[in-house]
C-alpha cells in the first residue's frame, strides 16, 4: 500500500512538475525598456534617413482574378471559425477574387493587393514575393497586402495546432493554387499600367461597426477611408477601409462567400466602378452592426457603405501628379507570452510548436499627397487608429489602417484591456502587455516621418 500510495503521489509530483515547467510568468517589462524596440526603432531611424517624396505624373494598373476553389472537385476546408471543425465548404454563394490596384508615380511602383480571405497567409506571402522578384522585378516592399477578414473563404493554408483550428487541415493545393492567383493578379495590374488619376476621401458610418469587446465603455472608428483611381481610358477602381469585421455570416453558412463586402463590390459595379477592392481595416474589437441577420445583414451593410461612398466619391479632388513615398519596416517582436492563467503563459517554445509561423513582421506606411495608408500584420485595434487618425488629422492628412498585410500575430490592443478574461485580449493576444503601445508607437513614428517629408 505505501508503494502505491507512493508511486501516486510521484505522478502527481511529475504532472505538476511538468504543468509549471511549461509556464512562464508574463513579462511586464516595459517595451521601451527591451532590446527589440531598441533594435526596432534604431532600424526605423535608420531606414527613415534614406526617405525621399517622389513627384510625377500618375500611372495606374487593374488586375482582378477569380480564386474560388472548384467546391465538386476539391474539398476544402472553410476558414474563419473553429465551430466548423473543419467541415468543408459545400457550395458558392459568391465568388472570391484577388484584386490589384498598380500605382506608379516618378518610376516608383506600389501594388496593392486585396483578397477576399480570412487573412493573407505568411506561406502564401513569402512564396508570392519570391516568384514576383524572378518574373516581374517587383520587390517585397513594392507589395501592399490586404484582406477582407472573410470567415466563409477557403482555409487548408496553415499546418499548424492553432492555424488548424481557424483553417482546417492543411492542404498544399490551396497554397499553390492562392500563388498562383495573386501572382497573376498582379502581373495583370502591372502590365496595365497606363496614365491616370487619383483622388482621397473619408465619410463616418457610426451606425455599421460596434465595439465589440467592450461595448460602450469603449471606442469605435466608423470611418470608411477610400482611394480612388482611373485610367485615362476610363477604367475606375476603389479602395474602401472600414473597420468592421466581415462576421455578419455566422459558423452555419458553408457557402463560399466574401460576407458583407461581395455585397459593397456589386453595388459599385452597378454603379460603373470596374474594380472594387475592399480592404479590412482596424478591425481588432470592432464588430459588424446592421439589421438583419446571416446574408439579409451582409447585405444591408455592404450597399448602405456603397451608397454612402458613392455619394463622397463625387466630391474628391482628382489629381494627375501625385507626390509619393513609401516606408517599411521590419519589426522585432516580444517573445511569444501565450497565457494560460492571468499571469501565467506558455514558454516561448510551446508557443512557438502551437501557434502558426507568424512570417516577417513589418509595419508599412505610404503617403499619397495628404493621405498617409499604414499596414499591420494583425486584427489591429479601432482603438488604436483612431489616435493616429486623430493626430494626423491635426497635420491635414487623410489616413487609413489596415489588417493583414502578409503575417500574422493575433489581436493588437491596448493596454487597458490585456487584463481582460476575452477571446481577443486573452485567447488572442500573444506577444504580452505592451504589444498595442509598441506597435502603435513605431506607427506614429513612421508616419511622423512620412508626414514632415
Amino acid at each position: 500500500m505505501r508503494l502505491l500510495l507512493k508511486i501516486f503521489l510521484a505522478l502527481i509530483l511529475l504532472v505538476v512538475l511538468g504543468y509549471f515547467g511549461a509556464m512562464d510568468r508574463v513579462d511586464y517589462t516595459p517595451h521601451f525598456e527591451a532590446d527589440y524596440y531598441q533594435t526596432t526603432t534604431a532600424r526605423l531611424q535608420e531606414t527613415a534617413q534614406q526617405l525621399a517624396l517622389v513627384t510625377g505624373p500618375v500611372a495606374i494598373g487593374l488586375g482582378k482574378v477569380n480564386i474560388t476553389p472548384p467546391v465538386s472537385e476539391v474539398a476544402l476546408p472553410m476558414a474563419g471559425y473553429g465551430q466548423r471543425e473543419g467541415e468543408p465548404a459545400t457550395g458558392i454563394h459568391d465568388s472570391l477574387y484577388v484584386k490589384t490596384l498598380a500605382i506608379e508615380v516618378a518610376g516608383q511602383k506600389t501594388i496593392l493587393i486585396g483578397a477576399d480571405l480570412l487573412i493573407i497567409p505568411p506561406n502564401v506571402t513569402d512564396e508570392v514575393a519570391d516568384r514576383l522578384a524572378k518574373t516581374s522585378n517587383l520587390h517585397r516592399d513594392q507589395l501592399w497586402f490586404t484582406a477582407t477578414h472573410t470567415h466563409s473563404s477557403m482555409g487548408g493554408w496553415s499546418s499548424n495546432y492553432v492555424g488548424k483550428l481557424f483553417a482546417g487541415e492543411p492542404s498544399t493545393w490551396v497554397v499553390e493554387w492562392l500563388c498562383t492567383k495573386i501572382v497573376e493578379a498582379v502581373q495583370i495590374a502591372h502590365a496595365d499600367l497606363q496614365i491616370g488619376q487619383i483622388g482621397f476621401g473619408h465619410f463616418e458610418a457610426p451606425g455599421l461597426v460596434k465595439n465589440r469587446l467592450v461595448g460602450d465603455l469603449g471606442e469605435e472608428d466608423p470611418t470608411c477611408s477610400f482611394i480612388m483611381a482611373r485610367q485615362r481610358e476610363g477604367k475606375t477602381a476603389i479602395a474602401g477601409f472600414f473597420a468592421a469585421h466581415a462576421t455578419t455570416l455566422s459558423d452555419q453558412n458553408m457557402n463560399y462567400s466574401a460576407d458583407y463586402p461581395a455585397y459593397w463590390y456589386r453595388k459599385l459595379e452597378r454603379a460603373g466602378v470596374d474594380l472594387p477592392i475592399f480592404c479590412a481595416g482596424s478591425v481588432g474589437s470592432h464588430g459588424p452592426e446592421a439589421p438583419g441577420k446571416e446574408f439579409e445583414q451582409a447585405q444591408f451593410l455592404g450597399e448602405a457603405l456603397a451608397d454612402t461612398l458613392l455619394l463622397y466619391s463625387q466630391k474628391i479632388q482628382w489629381r494627375d501628379t501625385l507626390s509619393m513615398a513609401a516606408l517599411n519596416l521590419v519589426v522585432d517582436l516580444p517573445v511569444e507570452q501565450i497565457r494560460l492563467r492571468e499571469h501565467w503563459c506558455l514558454t516561448p517554445f510551446l508557443g512557438r510548436k502551437l501557434f502558426p509561423p507568424y512570417g516577417e513582421i513589418r509595419l508599412q506606411s505610404l503617403r499619397f499627397d495628404q493621405f498617409i495608408w499604414t499596414t499591420t500584420p494583425a486584427d489591429y485595434s479601432g482603438e488604436l487608429a483612431l489616435i493616429q487618425q486623430n493626430a494626423l488629422a491635426r497635420k491635414g492628412f487623410q489616413s487609413a489602417i489596415s489588417s493583414f498585410n502578409g503575417a500574422y500575430i493575433g489581436y493588437i490592443l491596448p493596454a487597458k484591456y490585456y487584463h481582460l478574461n476575452e477571446y481577443e485580449s486573452r485567447t488572442m493576444s500573444w506577444f504580452g502587455p505592451h504589444s498595442g503601445p509598441y506597435l502603435a508607437e513605431l506607427i506614429s513614428r513612421m508616419n511622423n516621418y512620412l508626414s514632415e517629408l
